[in-house]
């Protein structure tokens, strides 16, 4: 399933992908802003659970549209991010943090995590 939005001039956009920002300040501002909660993936070069998890789980459709329009996604490298992973206290990857709009991280799941447990978790952090 391809997700659809338009344009101010009409054109169809395809998201297949889910939007990430690449840095945890802007995100923290966006999410303020915008009252979403934060989804935060912290991932590192080689690790082989990391590429699994952005296959599986972040490459499911459903999953990608649900984050997309309810959260304000983050994507952290550990080598590009160091001092904002270890301020976390983050020491296994990939690792996924879900935080309130102002930032507040209600959980934080080390490891590899399937589509059906982190769309549970996205929706008990949203009440629904």
């Amino acid at each position: 399933m391809l997700l659809v939005s338009f344009t101010s001039t009409g054109i169809a956009e395809y998201r297949e992908n889910i939007e990430w920002l690449r840095s945890l300040t802007e995100a923290k501002r966006v999410a303020q802003e915008s009252g979403k909660p934060m989804l935060i993936f912290v991932t590192s070069a080689g690790c082989r659970y990391c590429a699994q998890m952005k296959q599986t789980t972040l490459g499911d459709p459903g999953l990608v549209e649900e984050v997309n329009e309810t959260f304000v996604p983050a994507y952290l490298d550990a080598g590009q991010n160091a001092d904002v992973v270890r301020s976390l206290g983050i020491q296994a990857f990939p690792t996924t943090l879900l935080a309130t709009p102002d930032g507040k991280v209600r959980e934080m799941v080390r490891g590899y995590v399937g589509v059906d447990a982190l769309r549970k978790r996205m929706r008990d952090l949203r009440g629904n």
